[in-house]
């Protein structure tokens, strides 16, 4: 495969889950007044989201030989992740405010698309012959990629929404759980190894839909 076709369906597989998050945010939010700084927040997300899949495509590729260092790496990248997306929303303007959770969940949606765009443009590149099972393996990786991120922004900006600082700790540790269940990724195995993420995912992500829910409640 040409490099552009590599691109449209790591694009593609990562467009499916991302406009499902859309979806569901605009179907509990049906309010234009938040509409601008979501759509700020989505494209933030997908800047930090591409750099941040480049970063780790990069390092990952580098360290991928020495079982310490890839354990290593995947401990503190989830971490700066976490710590980047809290400072964020670290500004007074967030403090206390309920529609911090939906500029959080938009954040996080975009972050996570554009990482899946990175980390699936290496695996197909680096894997030629792929059967139809490892390209749906891919898809529902793409979606626990995008999901871990909604769940985990939505986390941190509903602490912030609360008022409650302790919330990265929880945050971090989510994250860090994850990103080992991508080992398998690193290391360059089927997708099978590492696409059974999204069965950790699937819970995290009902939450943060359930706090999207609550704030819009109280918004109302």
């Amino acid at each position: 495969m040409n490099s552009n076709l590599l691109f449209d369906i790591s694009s593609i597989f990562s467009a499916i889950p991302f406009f499902i998050s859309i979806y569901i945010l605009w179907k509990y939010l049906k309010n234009e007044e938040y509409s601008r700084g979501i759509l700020k927040n989505i494209l933030t997300g997908m800047i930090i989201g591409l750099i941040s899949g480049l970063v780790f495509v990069i390092i990952s590729s580098g360290v991928y030989p020495y079982m310490d260092l890839s354990i290593i790496f995947i401990i503190l990248f989830p971490i700066y992740l976490e710590i980047l997306k809290f400072i964020i929303y670290q500004r007074k303007k967030y403090w206390g405010k309920i529609e911090t959770v939906f500029y959080g969940y938009g954040l996080g949606s975009g972050l996570g698309a554009t990482f899946s765009v990175s980390l699936l443009y290496y695996y197909f590149y680096i894997h030629i012959n792929l059967s139809y099972f490892d390209y749906f393996g891919l898809l529902i990786f793409s979606s626990s990629l995008i999901f871990i991120n909604v769940s985990t922004t939505t986390l941190i900006s509903y602490g912030i929404c609360k008022k409650n600082r302790r919330i990265l700790e929880d945050s971090i540790m989510i994250m860090i759980l994850y990103f080992i269940t991508l080992l398998p990724y690193i290391w360059g195995f089927e997708t099978y190894y590492f696409s059974w993420s999204i069965i950790y995912v699937i819970p995290f992500y009902y939450v943060s839909i359930k706090k999207l829910g609550e704030c819009i409640y109280e918004k109302i």
